[in-house]
């Protein structure tokens, strides 16, 4: 039968003072760094991810899109509801959240699409983003750019034909 005293002794013998205490926990954690995607195989990947083009400098764009730190292109597509709660009813007693959960109208919902990291003129990259959506899909599409975001936002969901584009122009 184990006593405190006895842990006491096993505790501060050599042996317990030679393991890394970190050793098991260091094994389990996931690395810090993001690996750097090995260049020598065939692209596009099966998921469709491919590098920047490695001539990217000579193209000389007026704007750039970098990428997040998974070297992906940063889109992301969501609903934006059209009313989160109604203003003229009096919600002193209740959740507005409640309120405009239940009032809401799903079908309202306008779908849209962000394209995050853009710097440089941002304003000509919206206007080639929507000039190219319009001629895939046959419908105007409105786009808008918010520099201190860095930002770029269009109604729909474009994200697979936005970065086909983006790959197309080299980022």
């Amino acid at each position: 039968m184990l006593r405190a005293s006895n842990i006491r002794k096993l505790a501060s013998s050599a042996q317990v003072k030679n393991i890394n205490p970190w050793k098991f926990v260091e094994d389990i954690l996931p690395p810090i760094q993001i690996p750097t995607p090995d260049m020598n195989q065939k692209f596009p990947t099966p998921t469709g991810w491919q590098p920047p083009s490695p001539d990217l400098q000579t193209f000389d764009y007026p704007y750039f899109v970098e990428r997040n730190r998974f070297h992906e292109l940063d889109l992301v597509e969501e609903e934006r509801s059209t009313e989160f709660f109604d203003l003229n009813y009096d919600n002193r007693y209740q959740d507005k959240h409640d309120i405009a959960l239940r009032r809401r109208n799903p079908s309202d919902d306008m779908p849209v699409t962000h394209l995050y990291n853009c710097s440089g003129d941002i304003f000509q990259l919206r206007n080639e983003i929507c000039a190219y959506l319009e001629e895939i899909s046959g419908e105007p599409v409105a786009g808008q750019a918010d520099e201190p975001e860095a930002r770029i936002t269009v109604t729909g969901k474009y994200s697979d034909f936005i970065r086909d584009f983006l790959y197309d122009k080299g980022f």
